[in-house]
């Protein structure tokens, strides 16, 4: 916490703990202070009507410290708490990835580093449950196609892992679906800037707001376009449909600009699971994942030594290394590296020492 009072920028969520078990969490940065003004739009620069007053205390920050319920997570969704004054944020992810983590650490410990590995993987889609639900409430659809893509999404256990067909199908479906209301609510100059932006949420609140008719329509619509389009990207054989088929990870190096170039520089593609709504973030404005975490570490208070690391691509940045990929097969597969800290432990595992000498 002392520490912390220096930390301004980039503004974090700094989560921490101790040996006793206290823990807590702090979103620390620098936040001007503004007198009738949020820093959303332009203001006139003329004056002095709009200065800052200055910058909110840490101590007025967003925080906690040992809540009752026992756990502390932060993903990226809306931190402020109820009645909170301050103006820190406007622009905050659905609350998905935070709400599944909390579901999974409500059911109480203890837990074990393998749970933690697995619960930093999770691909259990909170949205997928959504619409499932109202693909069960809604009318059967007419068209075979539709029927067919409709019988996997409700037979699907909403895990988005890369080998799942019903993974494959509901990002298809959800897809056109979300095309689908865009087009009936945004007009047409708008649709080029908002495509990529729209707020999930929105989404289904718009969808929701269209009289039952209109619904069912886009549902069997979506549907049979997921199930014509699973067959074209997938193939026929239903047994081959995998999340992972479409949904992939490439390492693209700025200077692979050739073929030769891209044949030493590049890694990948590796075939992901999970989307951006899950605890395993792997999101992207297509099926290919652009964004998510590439590096993540679990730490053992009781004992340093093992706690243990995920990363990617590899250890070194240096092309023809052996460490050069060496975390990716690890990264793809959802495993682990130990992350040993004690000396006694880092040279008794010393593989390789670099030493730099001035001249």
């Amino acid at each position: 916490l002392q520490a912390v009072q220096s930390w301004k920028i980039p503004p974090e969520n700094i989560v921490y703990g101790d040996t006793a078990g206290n823990i807590g969490w702090l979103a620390a940065g620098l936040v001007p202070q503004r007198q009738g003004w949020e820093g959303l739009l332009p203001v006139p620069g003329d004056s002095s009507a709009y200065e800052w007053t200055g910058f909110l205390p840490t101590e007025e920050l967003p925080q906690e410290y040992n809540p009752d319920r026992g756990f502390i997570a932060t993903a990226n969704h809306k931190i402020l708490p109820d009645g909170y004054s301050h103006d820190v944020g406007f622009d905050w992810s659905p609350p998905y990835r935070f709400e599944r983590i909390r579901e999974v650490l409500s059911k109480g410990g203890p837990f074990s580093m393998e749970d933690f590995q697995t619960l930093q993987h999770d691909e259990v889609s909170l949205p997928g449950r959504i619409w499932q639900q109202t693909l069960r409430s809604a009318p059967v659809p007419a068209n075979r196609d539709a029927v067919l893509a409709r019988e996997i999404l409700l037979n699907w256990d909403t895990v988005l892992s890369r080998d799942s067909a019903g993974a494959a199908v509901y990002q298809l479906f959800y897809r056109d679906l979300r095309r689908q209301i865009l087009e009936e609510v945004v007009p047409e100059v708008a649709r080029p800037i908002l495509s990529n932006t729209l707020d999930y949420r929105t989404i289904v609140r718009e969808f929701h707001a269209l009289p039952p008719a209109r619904r069912a329509a886009m549902l069997e619509s979506a549907l049979g376009t997921a199930w014509r389009e699973a067959n074209k990207q997938l193939g026929e054989d239903q047994s081959k449909w995998a999340w992972g088929r479409l949904h992939f990870a490439l390492f693209e190096h700025p200077l692979a600009n050739t073929a030769e170039r891209a044949a030493v520089f590049n890694l990948g593609p590796v075939s992901r699971g999970g989307d951006a709504f899950t605890v395993n973030a792997t999101s992207g404005a297509t099926f290919r994942q652009t964004a998510g975490a590439s590096y993540r570490h679990i730490l053992d208070f009781a004992d340093w030594d093992r706690s243990v690391f995920t990363s990617t691509p590899g250890q070194s940045g240096q092309p023809g290394s052996d460490n050069y990929g060496d975390l990716l097969k690890l990264w793809a597969d959802y495993k682990y590296a130990p992350m040993l800290y004690s000396r006694e432990k880092v040279e008794a595992n010393l593989a390789h020492k670099l030493v730099l000498e001035p001249r």
